[in-house]
C-alpha cells in the first residue's frame, strides 16, 4: 500500500469517527446504547491515533509503511 493510499484511508477512517461522534452527541440522554456507542467511537480514535503514530515513527526512521 501507497503512502498516500495510506493516508486517503486515515483521513476517511477520521471522518466517519468524526461523524459518528456527531451522531452520537444528538442522541437523547436516556438512550441506553448512548454510552456503548460512545466508548466504540472513542475506542476507534484510539486506534486511529495509534496506527497514525506508528506511521509517523516508520516515517521518521525511513521505514516501510504498512
Amino acid at each position: 500500500m501507497g503512502e498516500i493510499e495510506f493516508d486517503g484511508y486515515l483521513a476517511e477512517a477520521r471522518r466517519h469517527v468524526s461523524a459518528a461522534n456527531y451522531d452520537v452527541q444528538r442522541m437523547s440522554d436516556d438512550a441506553g446504547d448512548r454510552q456503548a456507542v460512545h466508548s466504540v467511537v472513542l475506542a476507534l480514535d484510539a486506534i486511529l491515533a495509534a496506527l497514525e503514530d506508528v506511521d509517523d515513527a516508520r516515517s521518521r526512521a525511513g521505514g516501510e509503511r504498512p
